[in-house]
């Protein structure tokens, strides 16, 4: 579904406003969602190649307060590149001591596919997601 008028009026109700902006020629997509004038999170999917994307998340402590917003936006995320995008195969890295995102991901359709040590920026380790659309 697309975010429609109400759908944003219901978010300015709680105080968030949702920031949707496309990079490239609908390759890569994104989202912000906000609180005042502070980021509470970032969802974005990168186009890799083929019908595959690697998805992302990036969040602030703010998030805590609207877990089952985040999870909700991010789960139509998937379904809208699954079907206005064509793409077969979301890839996801989790952090391996990261247990609530590792649970988050599987709750998303994740399955876990693999490790991949010194992974991160600083070698941290981490677990490959895929979910596949059906």
């Amino acid at each position: 579904r697309r975010v429609r008028p109400r759908h944003v009026a219901a978010l300015r109700q709680r105080g968030l406003d949702l920031v949707v902006p496309m990079v490239g020629p609908g390759r890569h997509v994104g989202f912000t969602l906000f609180k005042g004038r502070v980021a509470v999170a970032c969802i974005g999917f990168r186009h890799v190649w083929g019908a595959v994307c690697s998805g992302w998340v990036l969040t602030s402590a703010l998030v805590s307060e609207c877990p089952k917003l985040l999870h909700k936006l991010t789960l139509r995320g998937l379904e809208w590149m699954e079907r206005r995008r064509g793409v077969k195969r979301v890839e996801a890295r989790v952090l391996c001591s990261f247990d609530a995102a590792q649970k988050w991901a599987e709750r998303l359709g994740f399955v876990w596919e693999g490790f991949e040590p010194w992974a991160g920026p600083n070698c941290e380790n981490f677990f490959r997601y895929g979910r596949l659309a059906l």
